[in-house]
């Protein structure tokens, strides 16, 4: 599975996925457009590539047909210099937060499946700011989490500014825990991060990381 796979996979769990489009063609690219709220980001699908904006795959802030033609083909002409597959463009609204946060779900060799809720962006292992929660979990046990996070003193109104939706994140936390607990084992872990949080937008996945169990399959899934 490659490129968008991870998103729709996401999405089929009933995960808060940015809406997004993926062309196999060229020839679909103004179709892709005209169906999302621009500007948007271009990412190149390769399952071959891990970290695509590290070989400079991604772009941000499209707004014409014309950007993204030329995206998808400095897109091939990289990845055919790497010896890559090139799978096409991933179209993705260029969705905008307060806060972004981390999520993700493991299977943990004493707890069994558990879910983590953090601080996120580039600089995550540095704030260490995260809480577990041994899955399945109510709304309650997930916004107790949430308060629990530094970066949660930020979610409140204030200076004119509206709280964060926190029964809306906490339901997003239930629903991951709840799906990852029904694969029985067929993934190891879900890394999505960032997650981004608004004061004004129920919260959504841009970018994430699934990794099926060894005995599940042997392919890495990643969404960027």
């Amino acid at each position: 599975m490659i490129g968008d796979a991870t998103l729709a996979l996401l999405a089929q769990a009933g995960l808060p996925v940015v809406r997004h489009r993926v062309c196999r063609r060229q020839e679909d690219i103004a179709a892709a457009l005209e169906s999302l709220q621009r500007p948007v980001v271009l990412k190149g699908v390769s399952a071959a590539i891990t970290h695509k904006s590290e070989h400079g795959l991604v772009r941000l802030g499209v707004s014409a047909p014309e950007q993204a033609h030329a995206a998808w083909r400095d897109y091939q002409t990289v990845l055919d210099g790497l010896g890559a597959d090139f799978g096409g463009l991933l179209v993705a609204e260029q969705a905008r937060g307060d806060f972004e946060l981390a999520v993700g779900a493991h299977w943990d060799a004493t707890f069994g499946p558990v879910v983590m809720v953090g601080h996120g962006g580039v600089l995550v292992e540095a704030y260490q700011d995260m809480q577990f929660l041994l899955a399945p979990f109510t709304r309650a046990q997930a916004l107790a989490a949430i308060a629990r996070l530094r970066v949660a003193r930020g979610f409140a109104a204030t200076r004119g500014l509206p709280a964060v939706d926190l029964h809306a994140l906490a339901a997003m936390l239930v629903t991951l825990g709840q799906w990852f607990v029904q694969q029985q084992g067929a993934f190891s872990s879900i890394d999505a991060n960032p997650v981004l949080v608004s004061r004004t937008a129920a919260p959504v996945l841009v970018d994430a990381v699934v990794i099926p169990c060894a005995g599940a399959r042997a392919e890495r899934i990643r969404s960027h």
